[in-house]
């Protein structure tokens, strides 16, 4: 049996709450905390463009064309526990897996992690016809001054001239491409 003493710390800590009988699920003094028990249950429907959540009368429509918002979404209903793994896989077009890879990422790095990471591939041989054109001009400058028209110095030339400047590997696949080294090959034959 508690002593008076104890009893009155008990229920200067906390509160009310205290001289209830805590084997009870429910309690007379503690207000019902919202999310602890939704009223209705959670409710999805799903169409080819939209996704629907609904409890009651209530209802939010998310957008397909709009992935991040919808995994985002769903897999905070799914953590909360207001929808299955199953009805998140069939909502997100995805393998229950691979939603259970999903939750484990938003557990761990919050909503960033839902961002798609693939990039492809990278295009790093793609160049400005603007910039192939200072490109064959200075390899025609270079040329005709004796000066070197290795990629390294091309680049060094463009970027003294305040020119966007690819990478050398760049540079020397589109001088291949454009046929520039035929250039030096003739101008060398013409010395002889």
């Amino acid at each position: 049996m508690d002593s008076v003493n104890g009893i009155i710390q008990r229920v200067y800590k906390e509160g009310l709450p205290a001289l209830e009988d805590r084997r009870q699920r429910a309690s007379t003094f503690r207000p019902v905390v919202p999310g602890e028990a939704l009223p209705e249950p959670v409710r999805l429907s799903l169409a080819p463009d939209l996704v629907s959540v609904a409890v009651g009368r209530r209802q939010l429509r998310l957008p397909r064309s709009d992935p991040l918002l919808c995994r985002s979404v769903l897999l905070y209903l799914l953590e909360g526990g207001w929808v299955s793994l199953a009805q998140t896989a069939a909502a997100l077009e995805l393998s229950a897996e691979r939603v259970r890879k999903l939750r484990t990422q938003l557990q761990q790095r919050g909503a960033c992690s839902l961002v798609d990471q693939r990039t492809g591939q990278a295009q790093e041989y793609r160049m400005a016809p603007a910039t192939k054109a200072e490109l064959i001009w200075q390899y025609i400058v270079n040329l005709e001054e004796g000066r070197a028209v290795s990629a390294a110095r091309l680049k060094h030339d463009l970027e003294q001239r305040g020119e966007s400047c690819p990478s050398a590997q760049t540079i020397r696949l589109h001088v291949k491409k454009l046929g520039l080294d035929h250039l030096r090959k003739k101008k060398r034959r013409d010395q002889r």
